[in-house]
């Protein structure tokens, strides 16, 4: 996987949307073609959009989001990542029906591994081949497309980077 780029992008849009008032992002990983970070499908982009804003100008809490992660912990040589999207059951799946894809470990000294995983209910659980992790990542490259999460809604999860503590 490509370290930095497209994902980095995704990362800061989503933060900033995150950090400051009236903002929103949508997750458009799916909405495009593997060569061009923006994405061609302007219908799911709107609708997407749409739903932000129901929630963000509306106050419509019922509205539909991507789910994100809301905790990653390492016990028992397993990595469990927590996912919520407002709604105390976000129902993951992937977009394409395959098995969850786009996960890599990251070791201190800056190598990675791509890894499986697996949706248990909320969570992803990924079994740790070996030494601890200090991070995990997900669709962290210019043009993910193998198995990408998404929500029972069909929105997907937003590419992330999360430590491991």
């Amino acid at each position: 996987m490509e370290d930095g780029g497209w994902a980095l992008v995704r990362k800061h849009q989503w933060q900033a949307a995150k950090s400051i008032e009236d903002v929103a992002a949508v997750v458009t990983l799916d909405a495009g073609d593997w060569n061009d970070l923006h994405p061609w499908n302007k219908s799911v982009v709107a609708d997407r959009l749409f739903a932000a804003a129901q929630r963000l100008v509306y106050g419509k809490d019922d509205a539909p989001r991507s789910p994100e992660p809301t905790g990653v912990r390492l016990a028992d040589g397993r990595l469990t990542i927590a996912f919520d999207d407002g709604t105390g059951d976000c129902g993951l799946d992937t977009m394409d029906g395959a098995d969850p894809g786009e996960f890599e470990l990251v070791w201190e000294d800056g190598s990675r591994h791509t890894v499986p995983a697996r949706v248990e209910g909320n969570t992803v659980v990924i079994d740790v081949p070996w030494r601890r992790p200090a991070a995990v990542r997900y669709a962290w490259r210019n043009a993910p497309s193998h198995g990408l999460l998404c929500g029972s809604n069909g929105l997907p999860i937003p590419p992330f980077a999360e430590s491991i503590a």
